[in-house]
Protein backbone atom coordinates (compact mmCIF):
# COMPACT_ATOMS: atom_id res chain seq x y z
CA UNK A 1 0.00 0.00 0.00
CA UNK A 2 2.78 2.12 0.44
CA UNK A 3 3.55 2.15 -2.85
CA UNK A 4 0.22 3.02 -3.84
CA UNK A 5 0.32 6.04 -2.08
CA UNK A 6 2.87 6.96 -4.19
CA UNK A 7 2.20 5.45 -7.25
CA UNK A 8 -1.66 6.66 -7.81
CA UNK A 9 -0.73 10.44 -6.92
CA UNK A 10 2.06 9.99 -9.80
CA UNK A 11 -0.18 8.55 -12.48
CA UNK A 12 -2.50 11.47 -11.31
CA UNK A 13 -0.40 13.79 -11.56
CA UNK A 14 1.06 12.43 -15.31
CA UNK A 15 -2.92 12.35 -16.11
CA UNK A 16 -3.24 15.57 -15.20
CA UNK A 17 0.00 16.80 -17.15
CA UNK A 18 -1.39 15.60 -20.38
CA UNK A 19 -4.69 17.46 -19.89
CA UNK A 20 -2.59 20.26 -18.62
CA UNK A 21 -0.14 20.14 -22.02
CA UNK A 22 -3.55 19.36 -24.35
CA UNK A 23 -4.85 22.22 -22.50
CA UNK A 24 -2.23 24.88 -22.89
CA UNK A 25 -1.81 23.59 -26.74
CA UNK A 26 -5.18 24.83 -27.26
CA UNK A 27 -5.15 27.97 -25.15
CA UNK A 28 -1.55 28.77 -26.81
CA UNK A 29 -3.32 27.95 -30.10
CA UNK A 30 -6.38 29.85 -29.53
CA UNK A 31 -4.15 32.87 -28.17
CA UNK A 32 -1.88 33.15 -31.51
CA UNK A 33 -5.00 32.90 -33.45
CA UNK A 34 -7.12 35.23 -31.48
CA UNK A 35 -3.88 37.43 -31.56
CA UNK A 36 -3.74 36.87 -35.36
CA UNK A 37 -7.41 37.91 -35.36
CA UNK A 38 -6.49 41.27 -33.40
CA UNK A 39 -3.48 42.08 -35.68
CA UNK A 40 -5.85 41.58 -38.64
CA UNK A 41 -8.45 44.08 -37.23
CA UNK A 42 -6.11 46.45 -36.43
CA UNK A 43 -4.48 46.15 -39.67
CA UNK A 44 -8.01 46.47 -41.23
CA UNK A 45 -8.55 49.56 -38.73
CA UNK A 46 -5.44 51.26 -39.71
CA UNK A 47 -6.24 51.09 -43.29
CA UNK A 48 -9.98 52.30 -42.66
CA UNK A 49 -8.44 55.20 -41.03
CA UNK A 50 -5.57 55.67 -43.21
CA UNK A 51 -8.01 55.70 -45.82
CA UNK A 52 -10.30 58.11 -44.01
CA UNK A 53 -7.33 60.14 -43.17
CA UNK A 54 -6.82 59.97 -46.95
CA UNK A 55 -10.61 61.08 -47.54
CA UNK A 56 -10.90 63.61 -45.31
CA UNK A 57 -7.59 65.25 -46.32
CA UNK A 58 -8.38 65.37 -49.87
CA UNK A 59 -11.90 66.72 -48.78
CA UNK A 60 -10.26 69.33 -46.72
CA UNK A 61 -8.09 70.20 -49.38
CA UNK A 62 -11.08 70.44 -51.98
CA UNK A 63 -12.58 72.83 -49.50
CA UNK A 64 -9.93 74.38 -48.93
CA UNK A 65 -9.64 74.77 -52.76
CA UNK A 66 -13.04 75.51 -53.23
CA UNK A 67 -13.25 78.26 -50.35
CA UNK A 68 -9.51 79.78 -52.22
CA UNK A 69 -11.95 79.84 -55.48
CA UNK A 70 -15.03 81.41 -53.97
CA UNK A 71 -12.86 83.94 -52.01
CA UNK A 72 -11.02 84.73 -55.45
CA UNK A 73 -14.93 85.11 -56.71
CA UNK A 74 -16.06 87.31 -54.42
CA UNK A 75 -12.66 89.48 -54.19
CA UNK A 76 -13.47 89.83 -58.56
CA UNK A 77 -17.26 90.43 -58.11
CA UNK A 78 -15.96 93.04 -55.49
CA UNK A 79 -13.30 94.38 -57.07
CA UNK A 80 -16.45 94.50 -60.36
CA UNK A 81 -18.71 96.39 -58.32
CA UNK A 82 -15.99 98.94 -56.56
CA UNK A 83 -15.23 99.74 -60.29
CA UNK A 84 -18.42 100.02 -61.64
CA UNK A 85 -19.22 102.39 -58.51
CA UNK A 86 -16.06 104.34 -59.41
CA UNK A 87 -17.47 104.75 -63.10
CA UNK A 88 -20.91 105.56 -62.10
CA UNK A 89 -19.16 108.07 -59.36
CA UNK A 90 -17.48 109.37 -62.34
CA UNK A 91 -19.95 109.98 -64.48
CA UNK A 92 -22.05 111.72 -62.09
CA UNK A 93 -19.38 113.53 -60.97
CA UNK A 94 -19.38 114.96 -64.28
CA UNK A 95 -23.10 115.37 -64.94
CA UNK A 96 -22.92 117.21 -61.42
CA UNK A 97 -19.94 119.88 -62.63
CA UNK A 98 -21.66 120.45 -66.18
CA UNK A 99 -24.98 121.07 -64.45
CA UNK A 100 -22.83 123.34 -61.96
CA UNK A 101 -21.15 125.16 -64.86
CA UNK A 102 -24.90 125.42 -66.27
CA UNK A 103 -26.58 127.03 -63.10
CA UNK A 104 -23.23 129.45 -62.49
CA UNK A 105 -23.74 130.55 -65.93
CA UNK A 106 -27.39 130.95 -65.10
CA UNK A 107 -26.96 132.35 -62.02
CA UNK A 108 -24.09 134.88 -63.69
CA UNK A 109 -27.11 136.10 -66.15
CA UNK A 110 -29.48 135.75 -63.06
CA UNK A 111 -27.00 138.65 -61.77
CA UNK A 112 -26.45 140.97 -64.65
CA UNK A 113 -30.16 140.98 -64.95
CA UNK A 114 -30.63 141.83 -61.46
CA UNK A 115 -27.85 144.30 -61.45
CA UNK A 116 -29.68 145.88 -64.38
CA UNK A 117 -32.96 145.57 -63.18
CA UNK A 118 -31.46 146.99 -59.74
CA UNK A 119 -30.08 150.08 -61.57
CA UNK A 120 -33.42 150.22 -63.89
CA UNK A 121 -35.33 150.41 -60.54
CA UNK A 122 -32.87 153.42 -59.21
CA UNK A 123 -33.09 154.86 -62.27
CA UNK A 124 -37.14 154.92 -61.92
CA UNK A 125 -36.74 155.85 -58.36
CA UNK A 126 -34.79 158.87 -59.76
CA UNK A 127 -37.20 159.61 -62.25
CA UNK A 128 -39.99 158.81 -59.76
CA UNK A 129 -38.52 161.09 -57.14
CA UNK A 130 -37.80 164.30 -59.75
CA UNK A 131 -41.27 163.80 -61.21
CA UNK A 132 -42.49 164.23 -57.74
CA UNK A 133 -40.61 166.74 -57.30
CA UNK A 134 -41.91 168.75 -60.22
CA UNK A 135 -45.52 168.21 -59.04
CA UNK A 136 -44.72 169.74 -55.90
CA UNK A 137 -42.38 172.21 -57.67
CA UNK A 138 -45.83 173.33 -59.67
CA UNK A 139 -48.14 173.29 -57.03
CA UNK A 140 -46.22 175.56 -55.21
CA UNK A 141 -45.67 177.69 -57.96
CA UNK A 142 -49.82 177.19 -58.51
CA UNK A 143 -50.08 178.08 -55.28
CA UNK A 144 -47.68 181.31 -55.46
CA UNK A 145 -49.14 182.29 -58.62
CA UNK A 146 -52.85 182.31 -57.28
CA UNK A 147 -51.73 183.94 -53.76
CA UNK A 148 -50.11 186.98 -56.43
CA UNK A 149 -53.44 186.61 -58.61
CA UNK A 150 -55.25 187.60 -55.32
CA UNK A 151 -53.05 190.12 -54.49
CA UNK A 152 -53.56 191.26 -57.51
CA UNK A 153 -57.08 191.11 -57.90
CA UNK A 154 -57.08 192.95 -54.17
CA UNK A 155 -54.52 195.46 -55.30
CA UNK A 156 -56.84 196.56 -58.25
CA UNK A 157 -60.08 196.23 -55.91
CA UNK A 158 -58.59 199.20 -53.38
CA UNK A 159 -57.64 200.98 -56.62
CA UNK A 160 -60.68 201.00 -57.71
CA UNK A 161 -62.05 201.55 -54.38
CA UNK A 162 -64.50 198.33 -54.93
CA UNK A 163 -65.05 195.96 -51.71
CA UNK A 164 -63.17 192.33 -52.02
CA UNK A 165 -65.84 189.93 -52.55
CA UNK A 166 -64.64 186.79 -50.26
CA UNK A 167 -65.34 184.02 -52.49
CA UNK A 168 -64.11 185.74 -55.39
CA UNK A 169 -60.97 183.57 -55.67
CA UNK A 170 -62.75 180.71 -54.96
CA UNK A 171 -63.24 179.41 -58.50
CA UNK A 172 -59.76 179.40 -59.16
Amino acid sequence: MPRLYILIPCVLLVLFGGFYWNYARQAAAQAATQAAEQARTAAEAEAERTAAEKIAREAAETRAAERAAEEIRKEAERQARWQEEQTRLTAEIADLETRAQRLEAEVATAQKTLAGLKAERTRLRQTNLEAGLAVERLRVAKSTAELELQRLIQMLAQKQGAPFPAGALSEF
